[in-house]
């Protein structure tokens, strides 16, 4: 915790900036509601973010070389619905840094959710439609700047008073600088704690990856975002309607149209793949429902289901009623504070050769998860998997001895070079391992209730998989990545809908649908005169179809 310490009322900052009240705090800074006396008392937010006073030179000055990177790309935005950044500056005694925005007048979406909790009501589905229509172009903004806000919630968002806007607010700089300076190590005092590592984002708003991992990509925010607007049409805490045993959030039961259900499904499904892989493509989902632009009547507050959970391996605060949350304030916040952390994240950063042997270490335990699937060869990679936060298909598991072999360096660097290829791709672990399985068994029928070990004896079976392996994840880089993303979430609707696209666009439906197959069959080899209904190769021919029309509407 800062030494510094916060200023009370009426105290002026670098003779310009004269503090009325405290809006908020955090675990490095304080956020102050201020006056600008050279701008005739204009209102505006000051962000304080005051290191600890232990910290060395060498720390303070890492850190301001990051606030002033981030305060460059504050300065940089410019969004009607995004805070304007004013400036940043050092503060008193040269031991804090500080960033003065605009000041929106407004209340948080929580403070009015709230509101409308205790009447016995929350939004209505044109609400929702509309809420979304004015937010989903602002977040397509910052993701084309190559930034994630990495924390959106209730509170995190103001309806400006004057027109009515949603406002994203507590974005960028401080909350990446506190983020890196738990990671730091002081050379001066190594054994010197500086808060662990810090990972932004409010369980239940956001994604097991960022959570977990800390990891953060366009689809995070959609997945906050889409969050949001469910606690809106629910009144309740995200934690009191989510299933943490079927990973689903429980809330259909209201009654909502069906075309925005699946919209908000889709993003806030579970699998990262499985969402929409930017704001812009939700945005052109959610404007077909222009119905919904028609004010509704207002929705009574309703009453979850009761949910029978297993406990889940990092399991979310307890349920907490909106109505009994304690009182916000706007911009109320420098930073999230450090949530419970996965064990096995590095918290060192600057050591390429540490991180590197923890990669490598990783991907050996990922090898040593080997299974058999109904007598089948499985090449399951369990802490992959559960990295990726998919869970395992169903599988026995054979007693592991005391000691296993170990693997060749040559197969070492060919696991790591597969799966360096999933990564890039971002592909569904659970589905590559399904589908690779399955062309696995046809490609060599002979191995049907084959046991896969890690002996030295089986090394060259485990290669024939890893090439298989290669194949199929080839056939997905050639794919187009909206089309990529959504492999495994394919149905029979998507399908009919390709067929009537087809129709009007007067394609010999047979002919495209042939060349689609040909094109499977010519990288699957395997999966010749095999019927995919029923296979896990079905979604690949889908996705095969998606690319190849997209390319008739670019012609």
């Amino acid at each position: 915790m800062p030494t510094q310490q916060y200023h009370p009322p009426a105290t002026t900052i670098a003779n310009r900036y004269r503090i009325v009240r405290e809006l908020g705090q955090g675990g490095f800074g304080c956020t102050y509601l201020v006056e600008d006396i050279h701008r005739f008392n204009e209102r505006c937010v000051l962000k304080e973010f005051a290191p600890a006073s232990e910290s060395s030179e060498i720390l303070l000055t890492k850190a301001k070389e990051l606030f002033v990177r981030e305060a460059e790309v504050l300065y940089k935005l410019d969004h009607p619905q995004i805070p304007h950044f004013r400036e940043w500056f050092m503060g008193p005694q040269d031991r804090s840094l500080c960033l003065v925005q605009d000041y929106v007048e407004g209340a948080t979406y929580q403070a009015l959710l709230r509101e409308r909790v205790k009447q016995g009501q929350t939004y209505t589905e044109s609400e929702i439609y509309r809420f979304l229509t004015q937010l989903l172009p602002v977040l397509d903004y910052i993701h084309r700047q190559g930034l994630i806000h990495r924390d959106i919630s209730p509170d995190n968002l103001i309806q400006r008073q004057g027109d009515g806007l949603p406002i994203l607010i507590d974005f960028g700089g401080v909350k990446q600088i506190t983020a890196s300076f738990g990671k730091f190590v002081d050379p001066n005092n190594p054994e010197q704690k500086f808060g662990g590592t810090t990972i932004l984002g409010k369980p239940g708003y956001a994604p097991e990856e960022q959570i977990r991992l800390g990891k953060v990509y366009e689809h995070s925010d959609l997945y906050a975002l889409g969050v949001t607007a469910l606690v809106m049409l629910m009144g309740q805490d995200p934690q009191a309607f989510y299933d943490a045993n079927t990973r689903t959030f429980q809330w259909r039961h209201i009654g909502v149209d069906e075309e925005l259900a699946r919209i908000l499904e889709t993003m806030v499904a579970a699998q990262a793949n499985a969402r929409y892989p930017s704001a812009q493509r939700a945005l052109r989902d959610l404007e077909q429902l222009g119905h919904l632009a028609t004010p509704s009547p207002g929705r009574k507050l309703p009453t979850p289901p009761p949910l029978h959970q297993t406990e889940p391996d990092f399991p979310p605060p307890p349920p907490t009623d909106i109505a009994e949350f304690k009182a916000e304030v706007t911009q109320h916040t420098v930073v999230a504070e450090p949530v419970a952390k996965d064990p096995g994240v590095v918290t060192k950063v600057g050591n390429t050769v540490q991180n590197w042997t923890i990669t490598l270490l990783k991907q050996v335990m990922i090898l040593g998860a080997i299974a058999t699937l109904l007598g089948g060869v499985i090449w399951a990679i369990r802490e992959r998997i559960e990295t990726n936060d998919v869970a395992p298909v169903s599988q026995e598991e054979p007693a592991q001895p005391q000691e296993s072999p170990s693997l060749s360096r040559e197969e070492l660097s060919r696991k790591a070079q597969l799966f360096e290829r999933i990564d890039a791709l971002g592909v569904s672990s659970r589905y590559f391992n399904q589908v690779t399985n399955e062309a696995f068994f046809l490609e060599y029928p002979n191995y049907q209730g084959r046991a896969l070990t890690r002996s030295e004896a089986d090394a060259p079976l485990r290669e024939q998989w890893d090439e298989v392996g290669f194949q199929v994840l080839e056939v997905m880089g050639k794919l187009n990545p909206e089309v990529r993303d959504r492999i495994g979430q394919y149905q029979l609707r998507d399908r009919q809908r390709l067929d009537q696209q087809l129709r009007r666009k007067k394609v010999n439906r047979r002919r495209f649908y042939r060349r689609v197959e040909d094109e499977l069959v010519d990288d699957l080899p395997m999966y010749r005169n095999v019927d995919l209904q029923g296979k896990r190769a079905q979604q690949l021919w889908f996705a095969i179809a998606q690319d190849r029309f997209l390319e008739l509407e670019d012609d």
